[in-house]
């Protein structure tokens, strides 16, 4: 594990720029909104989106249909390794620990064990909804085997979940 707070952004830096994403990848809107640390210097500049933009891409979502779920499992433990190891925003992990530090107004320390709890939080994700499912209830309505209330295969007095 990187050792959080040993970089940090410096005061000067050019602010970081967080594009919103869409279906059709990222996104560059026209209003963006500033984003401040404690002492009031401009960090990073947030794409606000109109709600079209918002809507296009939710409607979007809904008519994917979802990956199997050990897929799904696979690219949220890949994206939690990817959030610790490589650099997002041209931001290593070190970094985002320092400026979520200086935007929040919290020690480094405090700002890297919660930046941690993250990819670990991602990869219980699964365990936890499995844990939280009631006993006799069915898998996710598109998991394998587990049919949708639609398409007949449920029996007759199973749960969905």
């Amino acid at each position: 594990m990187p050792n959080a707070g040993a970089e940090s952004v410096p005061a000067s830096a050019v602010p970081v720029v967080l594009q919103a994403l869409g279906a059709d990848g990222t996104y560059r809107g026209h209003r963006n909104e500033a984003i401040t640390d404690t002492a009031g210097q401009v960090v990073a500049e947030l794409a606000m989106v109109p709600s079209f933009f918002v809507g296009r891409s939710i409607d979007t979502q809904r008519k994917v249909r979802p990956l199997p779920l050990p897929e799904r499992e696979r690219i949220i433990d890949e994206a939690a390794g990817r959030f610790v190891e490589t650099t997002v925003a041209g931001l290593t992990f070190d970094q985002y620990v320092g400026l979520a530090a200086r935007v929040a107004g919290i020690p480094i320390r405090i700002a890297a064990q919660c930046a941690r709890a993250i990819p670990e939080q991602c990869r219980g994700a699964f365990a936890s909804m499995a844990a939280a499912r009631p006993a006799g209830a069915t898998g996710p309505p598109r998991s394998p085997g587990g049919g949708s209330p639609r398409d007949g295969r449920r029996r007759i007095g199973s749960g969905g979940w």
